[in-house]
């Protein structure tokens, strides 16, 4: 009998994904909610965000990681509890409404529980002492659950709506502070019922509340507001209602108000306790005519208050880049909105607020920022400086639009909220250019930059924020904001106003066949459109001319391009009245705008996104376009990313991801490419040329919503994703050349295979596959070796493709 053997042995140069996305950035500057301090390790503590993401330290906040969003998403109303068993904590998770999840783990792993809210919980509590009994609220209900979260059952309710402020577990007595008052359970959660006290003011409601017991003497501490404007998922933003602070000794006659013991000015929101210290008590909020976020701490159960945050002068804090005197001062940081006591521990509290959150573990004696790299802190007692460069630690809350590369060195960073950054050591550390630093055209955001050959850098600026995500469609959001160019001839450091165009600027475009040419997309119902000048280097006296409005469109335009043939592409995207405007898609002009042609596919009508020349086409004819699914009708399911090799006559969708934000295309390899979207991450594929291109979501990118992808253009491997809301990632791919010389024989009944050494690789991967036309990642890792040969088994069928890859 014979046999005959086929195999088929190739080397490739494999693209290796980075496994790590490291964060780069300078740190905070986004709102941070619900800080929670872990007991077991005071160096561990999640804060939460309102874009998405919970940010971990087990390092006492000198480095942040980010909870995979497909574990666990955050929102302002989400928290998480720990317990005392380390391995079991619990938290509620954003999904389209928050959600009771739980680890077993210890963080690692997090998964649903039983979820009585459907989607609308505003609360959760977890008895530290006994973890199986839980509360979860919705809007009217107080859930219990006395299994861990197994089940749940109704054991209080609200029509009107009921927040709970906070709740202290005692042995079998529950405490649960509300607006409607102390409830109280004796008999373990089965049943909640109203505890009568004294001493709280007719019409008032508890906003947050916390207990303490040491030995057998149990201590409450809340603030309160007039009822009428309490309401479930109050949080600090409300605190300009806060009318007491009370402190209640369980077998005392009346809770006793403390506000007037406060320091003079003090506006206390949040408070907080240690669950086993009764005399150390803790309320955070603000401090008018300042309007800083503001501690006051009471060493002798409430009788007398101290500020202990002294942030004018910086007194005894040590910031990051927001502080008195600093590129951002303490003012816009604002009021606190989130705050935690550490459960065993009187002496570490965690305050967070519009940008920064700050930490004290010596009982407010001293405080340090917790979003820079700590080396990069600077010293308390001292202004702050201006223009310094700080390094990521990894808490990193805001939106990147766009990032330029001046030089290997010089990068510029497109920000929401802080405006832009500048970097001049290859984006290891940031810092704030000088544009408008006197906020005199409230610019928020510079969303995009071009750079002219002549080196002078243009950018488009707008004070409107998160322009054409989902909360930003409409007239009311939009069409009072401002706008301008501004121009820098310093790589980005200094900026100047060039014009102004009292609309909000989101994008513009070089004229490859005029550098007197530039081309700007400006957001207004009525007034915008692709704006164009023709005499660019007069800078300030440069005029400016709208172009026609493309048919069906409303204001809104996006992208633009033009291409080497002075054609000019660009894209408008969503605008909502009470629903979806049929004015959004692709359009083109060959006449530098005098009229345009409607090129769009019938999915992209309603919300277009980025629109993307293929850089390995030379003709320029082949083009991507991004499309995000709307909402409401007829926009429902048009989404994904579509191809067009003739220029946008005909259109293919290649990528299904209904909410997809853009695509960006390997320089040096046309059939690698990443995907953005808005809820699932980040995508990849190895075939975008095929007709079908295969698409991997990447494990390794742990935030829901990355903006856009660029490579380095001075290293091909060096991949940077930005994102709407967790700043900037960079990931380095492994660009090895492929093992050389190779050979494969037939030994008995194994195969002895051998190849050439590969300068600079540490590890080399045999990968095989019984379909020559399989895709790569459906291969199969046969060993791993440092060696240059190998022996495998010889395959059963005869029949096999391998693989050699060097990494």
């Amino acid at each position: 009998m014979m046999r005959i053997l086929l195999l088929l042995w190739c080397a490739v140069p494999l693209f290796a994904q980075p496994a790590e996305w490291q964060a780069r950035g300078r740190g905070g500057g986004g709102g941070q909610f619900n800080p929670s301090i872990s007991p077991h390790n005071s160096d561990e503590f999640y804060i939460g965000c309102d874009m998405s993401e919970w940010f971990h330290t087990t390092d006492g906040g000198q480095t942040f990681d980010v909870v995979d969003f497909r574990q666990l998403s955050s929102s302002p109303l989400c928290v998480v509890r720990f317990t005392n068993d380390p391995q079991i904590l619990y938290a509620l998770d954003q999904n389209f409404g928050a959600r009771p999840y739980k680890s077993t783990d210890g963080g690692v792993t997090w998964f649903p529980i039983s979820d009585p809210t459907d989607e609308d919980a505003y609360n959760l509590f977890v008895d530290y002492n006994n973890p199986s009994r839980v509360i979860v609220s919705s809007y009217t209900n107080l859930y219990f659950s006395s299994n861990g979260g197994t089940s749940f059952s109704s054991r209080y309710s609200d029509s009107n709506g009921l927040h709970l402020a906070g709740a202290f577990f005692h042995a079998d007595t529950i405490y649960v502070g509300t607006d409607l008052g102390l409830l109280r359970s004796i008999n373990g959660g089965q049943v909640f019922a109203p505890m009568s006290t004294f001493g709280i003011s007719a019409g008032q409601a508890m906003i947050s509340f916390a207990g303490s017991v040491t030995g057998s003497t149990v201590r409450f501490l809340c603030t309160t507001a007039p009822q009428a404007d309490v309401y479930p998922g109050i949080g600090g933003a409300d605190f300009e209602i806060t009318e007491g602070l009370y402190t209640y000794t369980l077998g005392d006659p009346n809770w006793v108000n403390r506000l007037a013991s406060l320091p003079a000015g003090s506006i206390p929101f949040y408070v907080g306790m240690s669950i086993n210290e009764i005399d150390t008590l803790w309320a955070a909020g603000t401090n008018p005519p300042f309007y800083h976020p503001h501690i006051l701490r009471s060493a002798n159960g409430g009788t007398s208050w101290q500020s202990v945050m002294q942030t004018v002068n910086n007194v005894n804090v040590q910031t990051g880049w927001c502080g008195q005197g600093g590129d951002e001062g303490w003012g816009w940081a604002g009021n606190a909105l989130g705050f935690t006591v550490a459960p065993n521990n009187p002496w570490q509290c965690i305050i967070t607020d519009y940008g920064f959150p700050h930490m004290t573990t010596d009982g407010g004696q001293t405080f340090r920022a917790l979003y820079v790299h700590p080396d990069d802190l600077n010293p308390s007692g001292a202004n702050t400086p201006q223009g310094l460069f700080y390094r990521s630690n990894g808490l990193e809350p805001t939106s990147v639009w766009h990032l330029h590369w001046s030089s290997p060195t010089r990068l510029f960073a497109s920000w929401t909220d802080i405006t832009a950054g500048y970097s001049i050591d290859g984006g290891e550390t940031w810092g704030r250019p000088n544009i408008d630093n006197n906020n005199a055209y409230s610019v928020n955001t510079v969303y995009h930059v071009v750079q002219h050959q002549n080196g002078m850098m243009y950018g488009a600026a707008s004070s409107v924020h998160d322009l054409y995500q989902s909360t930003y469609l409409t007239d009311a959001r939009i069409d009072g904001g401002d706008g301008q160019i501004w121009m820098s001839g310093d790589s980005g450091s200094t900026w100047t106003m060039m014009h102004n165009f009292t609309y909000p600027v989101i994008w513009l475009a070089l004229d490859p066949t005029n550098p007197e040419r530039m081309y700007a997309s400006v957001v207004h119902s009525t007034q915008g459109g692709i704006f164009r000048t023709n005499n660019l280097s007069a800078g300030a006296g440069s005029s400016w001319t709208r172009t026609a409005i493309p048919p069906r469109t409303e204001g809104h335009p996006y992208i633009v391009e033009v291409l080497n043939d002075g054609t000019v592409v660009c894209t408008y995207s969503g605008r909502r009245t009470t629903q979806f405007t049929y004015s959004s898609g692709t359009f083109v002009s060959t006449n530098q705008g005098t009229s345009w042609t409607d090129r769009s596919d019938s999915m992209m009508v309603y919300w277009t996104k980025d629109v993307v020349i293929d850089p390995h086409d030379d003709t320029q004819n082949t083009w991507y376009v991004a499309v995000h699914r709307g909402w409401g009708g007829p926009p429902n399911d048009r989404g994904g990313v579509f191809r067009s090799t003739n220029r946008g006559v005909s259109w293919t969708r290649i990528c299904d991801e209904l909410y997809s934000e853009s695509i960006a295309i390997h320089p040096d390899n046309p059939d690698i490419a990443y995907v953005t979207t808005e809820e699932s991450g980040l995508f990849y594929t190895e075939n975008l040329s095929d007709a079908a291109p295969d698409w991997i979501q990447l494990s390794e990118y742990p935030f829901m919503h990355p903006q856009r992808v660029f490579f380095s253009p001075y290293n091909s491997n060096e991949v940077w994703v930005t994102s709407f809301g967790n700043g900037m990632r960079k990931g380095t791919t492994g660009g090895l050349d492929a093992p050389q010389n190779l050979t494969i024989t037939a030994v008995g009944d194994s195969l002895s295979c051998r190849w050439q050494a590969v300068p600079g690789a540490a590890n080399y991967f045999i990968w095989s596959s019984d379909n020559p036309g399989a895709p790569f990642e459906d291969y199969t890792l046969e060993l791993s070796t440092s060696a240059v040969s190998a022996m495998l088994a010889l395959p059963a069928n005869y029949q096999r493709v391998y693989v050699v890859t060097a990494e």
